[in-house]
């Protein structure tokens, strides 16, 4: 696996994964991909936000998943290690944030400040 990383787990029964990579394909053991979850937890979708449900619940083989943007690996054991995001979400005190959201806020909170990135 090269990287040392801490793996997250396997998971929970009557859960599914499936680790794509970028062309929608399976990825192979040891190589990244992007997390899709599929089972019992999966939510209908969002409510009054269709485009939004669309986005985040794919078919699968006929079965509900929902990309997490987590991007993984697996073992040979089953186990998952958690590599990095897809998108530029980051996770503070358990809330996830978008950080083009916050760019978006302060660009329009000033006529004073015309770029900005947050780090």
């Amino acid at each position: 696996m090269g990287t040392k990383t801490i793996p997250i787990g396997r998971l929970l029964p009557g859960y599914r994964c499936v680790i794509l990579d970028d062309f929608s394909q399976p990825v192979f053991t040891g190589e990244e991909g992007e997390l899709f979850v599929g089972g019992v937890g999966v939510f209908a979708g969002y409510l009054a936000r269709n485009e939004l449900t669309k986005k985040a619940l794919v078919d699968i083989d006929g079965e509900q998943f929902y990309r997490t943007g987590d991007l993984v690996r697996f073992d040979s054991d089953g186990l998952l290690y958690y590599v990095g995001r897809k998108d530029h979400q980051v996770k503070v005190h358990g809330q996830r944030i978008e950080l083009g959201e916050i760019e978006r806020c302060l660009l329009q909170a000033s006529s004073d400040v015309s770029h900005c990135v947050v780090v």
